[in-house]
């Protein structure tokens, strides 16, 4: 927990730095939310963005860097997949989109069974 207030704390200060001098030079962009807004921006910062956070962090206890890495690797995936079902935005699915999500999808399949492979190899090389 320590770990995700820090950087939390971190990107906060960057951000607070930051956005005077990017509205000094870009005066017309409205600089401060309002109304609803607030209400909006609150449950975004809170559930998409610390809630779901500190569970990555979490699940990096019980998972190796490289399995979370591989999930990972799904999201523009299933981000132009979710794009597809409800945007209707079909324009960019073409032959190399295809052939990345095979790449993506066959190495997160074929994963687990290379693990187990080689976990079986080294307790047959420890006996």
């Amino acid at each position: 927990m320590q770990i995700t207030w820090i950087e939390l704390f971190s990107v906060w200060c960057f951000i607070s730095l930051f956005l005077p001098f990017y509205h000094y030079y870009n005066p017309t962009v409205a600089f401060l939310p309002s109304g609803d807004d607030w209400i909006y921006l609150i449950i975004l910062s809170v559930f998409c963005t610390i809630v779901a956070f500190v569970l990555v962090v979490k699940s990096l206890q019980h998972l190796s860097a490289f399995s979370a890495m591989l999930c990972f690797n799904l999201e523009p995936v299933y981000g132009i997949l979710f794009a597809a079902l409800f945007l209707h935005d079909y324009k960019n699915l073409n032959v190399s989109f295809y052939i990345g999500v095979i790449l993506i999808v066959s190495t997160v399949i074929y994963y687990p069974f290379y693990n187990k492979s080689k976990s079986k190899l080294v307790e047959t090389q420890v006996s």
